[in-house]
């Protein structure tokens, strides 16, 4: 059985176009006669825009190279470095960018600085939701700490992609 793609009608294998809106359908190019392929490619009509040169990257409406895009990106996710064994990772990620480019970008410069600023706020916070396991509730606050640096370091990847600097809630701004 065959199922019509204009019209969702089901017909039978052997007959070749729809019985309910006569739309010929084929599984694929190859299978479709060679006079019906070139007559459908004939039937559209010629791009305004198309001038046989190849086409140019579009200009990014923020100014922004790529580039300066992806590091901003990359001062974020650095400190997904955390998940490694070494002590202060998350914090050392997003330093080493930012002490890298941070005179050749003024966007990665925001960004790696703020994702320093929020991984130290957030080495702050931890501490203190550790601190509250004694009284039993950093048991649940611990993990929902934990989670939020994670959620929030992917936005704020996210969000520099795209070329938009972002302000990480509850930060200390302590690096300048």
């Amino acid at each position: 059985m065959k199922t019509c793609t204009t019209c969702a009608t089901t017909y039978g294998e052997s007959e070749s176009a729809c019985p309910s809106c006569g739309t010929t359908t084929y599984m694929k190019t190859e299978d479709a006669p060679a006079d019906r392929v070139a007559a459908a490619h004939d039937e559209l009509p010629p791009s305004p825009l198309d001038t046989g040169a190849p086409p140019l990257l579009p200009a990014s409406p923020t100014g922004l190279s790529p580039t300066e895009k992806n590091w901003g990106m990359i001062g974020h996710l650095a400190a997904l470095a955390g998940f490694t064994a070494i002590p202060f990772a998350h914090i050392l990620g997003p330093m080493i960018v930012w002490l890298m480019k941070r005179e050749e970008s003024e966007f990665v410069r925001q960004n790696a600085l703020e994702a320093l600023n929020f991984n130290i706020s957030i080495t702050f916070w931890a501490v203190i939701a550790a601190l509250t396991i004694l009284v039993g509730i950093g048991v649940i606050l611990l993990p929902l700490v934990l989670l939020a640096w994670l959620v929030l370091t992917v936005v704020g990847a996210m969000k520099a992609a795209n070329g938009e600097s972002y302000r990480y809630p509850a930060t200390l701004r302590l690096v300048s």
